[in-house]
């Protein structure tokens, strides 16, 4: 049996499973060099304010530099910038946390920026928004910035103990929506399990989700083999 332009049935599988994972891909790109322009308009939007004297002495403790204080009342701190990421800390936390918390505050986005989260979140994201018939996506990019935030905990927990992280996570406001920034606020729920000492078991991907991910995928691919059949009878 010759389908798409006289292909064999295996050959046209294997094309038409590269050409769906090639226009992903594609989009991936446009959506992230999107997200990227939204998210630098957005930092460059906010508003510069002098460092405190409070933030300028955990900046010499931490060894922190890359830091920015902003003038916004409500407490956030979050780290942005793709290839050169920066630390953003608002006046607002600034005045809520004592000096061993946000000594906290600025480790954990020394972490991130030190991994360039706010990358790796970007390509996460796009691959997620391009693939949004595939749950499996969205699922590894939500597991993929939980572990970022998990792994910016233990950096300062090493250094100042689990005491000052609690509490900085407490004074947060609602987490700084910029996108490809990560914020210190993130997923709540594993980052205080482990503060308590709570075991992380690695928790798989839905039935559903997979199941629906493989059915799309199935009918992408068949989808573009019968285009490729339809053009190679013409």
């Amino acid at each position: 049996m010759s389908v798409c332009m006289g292909m064999t049935l295996p050959e046209c599988l294997a094309l038409a499973a590269v050409i769906v994972v090639l226009a992903g891909l594609t989009l991936a790109v446009a959506r992230g060099l999107w997200l990227a322009r939204s998210s630098r308009r957005a930092v460059r939007a906010l508003v510069p304010a002098p460092i405190p004297r409070t933030l300028r002495a955990a900046i010499e403790r931490t060894g922190v530099s890359s830091t920015v204080c902003l003038s916004d009342p409500q407490a956030s701190a979050f780290c942005a910038g793709l290839l050169r990421p920066r630390i953003r800390v608002t006046t607002g936390l600034v005045e809520r946390l004592s000096a061993t918390e946000l000594d906290a505050v600025l480790l954990h986005e020394a972490e991130h920026a030190r991994r360039r989260d706010p990358l790796r979140r970007l390509v996460f994201r796009s691959l997620a928004d391009a693939g949004f018939l595939v749950p499996l996506l969205a699922w590894w990019a939500a597991r993929e910035h939980e572990q970022s935030e998990l792994r910016a905990d233990r950096a300062a927990i090493d250094v100042v103990g689990v005491r000052p992280i609690a509490a900085a996570l407490l004074a947060l406001d609602s987490p700084v929506s910029t996108t490809g920034a990560t914020s210190f606020e993130g997923v709540a729920t594993a980052r205080v399990a482990q503060l308590l000492g709570e075991s992380l078991a690695a928790q798989p991907p839905s039935l559903p989700i997979c199941v629906l991910s493989f059915t799309n995928l199935a009918i992408l691919v068949s989808l573009v083999m019968c285009i490729g059949a339809v053009a190679g009878f013409r």
